[in-house]
């Protein structure tokens, strides 16, 4: 049961733009996740690429094809990667505050609010190098538990004029060296769990399911506008959650 409810949080938080990051902090504050299930969550990771796969597969071969869009894509890998490494050592203790993650997810819930979908026409030709480079940047900021990498990278395509479809398309092609690095970088962690295969196969199928069910929603509520949904969501979260904090200090 515990194994089908990580994969269900991992699978639906992962993509939708909540932050999965913010969510995992929130439930091991009501369960209490031991060492090993936060470990399991990196498991789970490669069950939510497969599910990137499955659902982006053309778009991915189409990707193969173009050289240009593949120097894009490194740029943008490649600077998230160094912030990555850069602020690693001090994410568990970010992870430990509380309350900077309900202000993160204030923010994050603000930025999907005040989201304006306009006559966007900037596609892939359009890109420029300077666009990367700031997208790497951006998609870096969501290292930070509360920010969702997501919400924040098909927000910002969005407000740099890029069509709705691209930037779904780019924001979710660029999760996948991303979370291809994160599992070779935690293989340690990943190589000393424990764990029976039932539990390992039960995660990892209910993690990709919920992954294509989360695809396909955010799909649907960017192309619908509707992606400011989400943002009242975490504004309902982020100002319970400080609201509580403040009011154990009193």
């Amino acid at each position: 049961m515990k194994s089908l409810i990580f994969g269900i949080i991992q699978g639906l938080t992962e993509f939708l733009p909540i932050s999965s990051s913010a969510h995992l902090f929130i439930f091991n504050n009501l369960v209490g996740f031991t060492k090993s299930a936060l470990s399991f969550f990196i498991v789970l990771h490669f069950a939510t690429l497969l599910s990137i796969i499955f659902f982006l597969q053309k778009d991915i071969l189409n990707l193969l094809r173009k050289f240009r869009y593949l120097v894009l894509l490194f740029i943008i890998t490649l600077i998230t990667a160094i912030i990555g490494i850069i602020f690693d050592n001090c994410f568990d203790s970010l992870f430990d505050n509380n309350l900077l993650i309900y202000v993160a997810l204030l923010i994050n819930g603000i930025i999907l609010i005040t989201l304006k979908t306009k006559n966007n026409e900037r596609s892939f030709q359009d890109m420029r190098y300077r666009d990367a480079i700031l997208i790497g940047l951006i998609q870096g900021i969501a290292v930070f538990p509360g920010i969702s990498r997501s919400g924040i990278t098909i927000t910002s395509l969005i407000r740099l004029g890029f069509k709705p479809q691209f930037a779904f398309q780019l924001s979710f092609l660029m999760a996948i060296p991303i979370i291809a690095g994160s599992l070779i970088f935690k293989s340690k962690e990943i190589l000393t769990l424990d764990l029976a295969k039932t539990e390992i196969f039960i995660g990892g199928l209910s993690a990709f399911i919920c992954g294509l069910f989360a695809l396909f929603i955010v799909r649907k509520a960017l192309y619908k506008c509707k992606l400011p949904y989400f943002g009242y969501y975490c504004l309902l979260i982020s100002l319970s959650g400080i609201g509580y904090i403040v009011y154990k200090g009193l």
